[in-house]
């Protein structure tokens, strides 16, 4: 099956197109990624036991007429499977930012596990935020894209001045 076209705005800037994919709503993610073996990188640190290793986020760099990415965007997707983030930097800085997102701390300092990589959490986390938490989130990120509504929509997240909107 191929790519579904309402992803090809993904691929329409010079941008590189990375997946924050969630392991956990995508079954097929890790024999997919053995298979086609793209960039990809756990975002969880250390060894994993099998069961967490299938539910883990991963952070995979999408080139549009890759393997993996043309199996993701067709048959292996879900709509709530995980986020795209559009960036300049390089992998290894993705990866850096991605990690420190995935805990945040609750009023009395308890750490949290955060999944921001569910479109659901990151449509209305997003709007919420206040500039400073803005300028944290994107990092070396220039847009986030995700998948939402019925029939499902790519919706792209962008700052503008000391704010946040979806188009």
């Amino acid at each position: 099956m191929n790519a579904d076209s309402r992803f090809a705005p993904l691929f329409s800037s010079a941008h590189g197109v990375y997946g924050v994919l969630d392991g956990a709503s995508l079954p097929d993610l890790l024999p997919a990624l053995d298979r086609w073996q793209p960039e990809a990188l756990c975002l969880l640190r250390g060894e994993l036991e099998p069961e967490l290793a299938a539910a883990a986020p991963y952070l995979v760099c999408l080139p549009e007429a890759a393997p993996f990415t043309r199996w993701l965007l067709g048959e292996g997707w879900r709509q709530q499977g995980g986020i795209f983030a559009l960036s300049h930097q390089p992998f290894r800085r993705l990866r850096q930012h991605f990690r420190a997102l995935l805990y945040v701390h609750d009023p009395q300092g308890n750490p949290l596990f955060f999944r921001y990589y569910d479109p659901r959490v990151l449509h209305t986390y997003l709007p919420s935020c206040t500039a400073q938490e803005l300028q944290q989130f994107f990092g070396p990120v220039d847009r986030y894209a995700l998948e939402w509504g019925a029939p499902p929509k790519l919706w792209f997240g962008e700052r503008g001045q000391g704010s946040f909107f979806w188009r």
